[in-house]
């Protein structure tokens, strides 16, 4: 008796191993044939394009990049679940491929192909530099020349070159410099270095700064400019290292150097904005640092009539015993040492002294008008004294900022003030050169309705 096996359906039959095995790589196969004859065709359109194009217009011109489309998949019929999967996964991967391959072209389409010999790639990094004409830096280095040859025997001319160039210099930022022509770069260098430590130290023509001193902080600014660390480096070594007196000389900080400073400042709090005594106030014990002044009878500075001020080097106190000169450690200066006294140094009602604009100012008052004295520095007498426009008023109150001379003063009405500033360098001397008026206020409140000890109904201001 011959048995007949049965199946329920055709499906039973489609899902027996043998079957199933043999479906699934048929589906691969005509997937795999599918592609390699579509590969066929495209190597024989591109054959039939013209290829006479410069290799080095293609490195530069971007490839042509495939814009975003829908993917379209197509499928057998009656296919598995396994098939559909693949088919999709396969499409979502070559979907991710194209737009990294887009995000890349984007991203170095203005950078150097990696097909760019070395010699290309040093020509490309000259190019970046700044370039300038022949005669240009025919004429800076005969300029350069002539400062350096001018120290000697016009050394007024060389020192208005080094103020002109500090100008200059202290403007930039850090780093701001750093394309700029290497050969022109040195020459500048090497002669502010030559200056810095061949020159002495000896003020010429009546100015504040030496020749010296002006060299390094175009030296320092010049180097900051650039971010070179090498010249950076020997810069410092240079002027720590120098026999030529610069630890008594004053030199001026760059503008330059103070905005790297701050810079650095904001980068180690994490702030952009830098705290300040003016916003934020002063410690009760923020002093550095301590020492006592010998041979002075300064012991009552603190009361009234009584004043300080200081240069960067010296100390300048003013009280009933006189005017002292006291070094404090700073600039060759020996701290706490008495280095002038004036005894008979007139001591006006509410003293005022301060260091502005390179001048020694102290109140001068004589009359109805507010006057200021220019006190040499040296021998501590009064040489020049200049009237300040206002009134003498015991409620006023003389300020400096460095530069100027501020002075606040009340006006006739209850609420107002007036701060003036005056420039002592001005011609004429403590010329008014800004004024901004002050109106005080203060916060009211309205009140409508009576409380438990007040039983008015009106409306009152308080």
């Amino acid at each position: 008796m011959e048995t007949v096996q049965f199946f329920r359906s055709q499906v039973d039959l489609f899902l027996r191993g043998e079957n199933l095995s043999r479906k699934f790589h048929d589906l691969f196969e005509l997937k795999d044939l599918e592609l390699q004859r579509k590969k066929l065709e495209k190597k024989k359109t591109k054959k039939k394009k013209s290829k006479a194009k410069d290799k080095k217009q293609k490195r530069e011109k971007s490839p042509d990049i495939p814009e975003p489309h829908s993917a379209v998949i197509n499928t057998h019929d009656n296919a598995s679940m396994f098939a559909v999967y693949a088919l999709v996964r396969q499409a979502v991967l070559a979907h991710a491929i194209r737009d990294s391959t887009r995000l890349y072209h984007l991203a170095n389409t203005n950078t150097d192909s990696d097909t760019d010999s070395d010699e290309e790639a040093e020509e490309k990094g000259i190019d970046q530099q700044i370039k300038i004409p022949k005669i240009v830096g025919l004429g800076l280095s005969s300029v350069f020349e002539l400062v350096r040859e001018s120290r000697n025997q016009y050394p007024v001319l060389c020192i208005k070159a080094l103020k002109a160039l500090l100008d200059l210099l202290q403007g930039q930022q850090p780093e701001g410099m750093k394309k700029e022509p290497p050969e022109i770069v040195e020459e500048l260098f090497s002669l502010l270095m030559d200056l810095a430590i061949n020159t002495g130290a000896k003020n010429i023509g009546g100015e504040d700064l030496s020749m010296s001193s002006l060299a390094c902080s175009a030296l320092i600014s010049l180097t900051i400019g650039l971010g070179d660390t090498e010249k950076l480096l020997r810069a410092i070594t240079v002027m720590l290292m120098s026999r030529s007196g610069l630890e008594l000389q004053d030199i001026v900080v760059p503008g330059v150097l103070a905005s790297l400073q701050k810079s650095v400042q904001a980068v180690l709090l994490g702030k952009s904005q830098l705290p300040d005594w003016f916003n934020n106030g002063v410690k009760t014990r923020s002093h550095a640092q301590l020492f006592k002044l010998t041979n002075a009878r300064v012991g009552e500075c603190l009361v009234e009539n009584s004043a300080i001020a200081s240069d960067g080097r010296f100390l300048y106190i003013l009280n009933k015993f006189g005017l002292y000169k006291v070094g404090s450690g700073y600039g060759g200066t020996i701290k706490g040492k008495l280095e002038n006294h004036k005894k008979d140094f007139p001591v006006h009602k509410n003293t005022f002294l301060a260091f502005a604009a390179g001048k020694l100012l102290c109140k001068w008052d004589r009359g109805s008008t507010p006057s200021l004295c220019v006190i040499n520095r040296t021998t501590l007498s009064p040489e020049n004294t200049f009237g300040i426009d206002g009134n003498a008023s015991p409620h006023s109150l003389l300020f400096s900022d460095g530069e100027n001379i501020g002075y606040i003063s009340p006006t006739k009405e209850e609420d107002s003030f007036v701060i003036r500033t005056f420039s002592p360098i001005s011609n004429p001397p403590m010329s008014l050169v800004n004024e901004v008026p002050l109106k005080l206020t203060r916060k009211c409140m309205d009140v409508m309705g009576s409380t438990l000890f007040d039983f008015t109904y009106e409306k009152r201001t308080i």
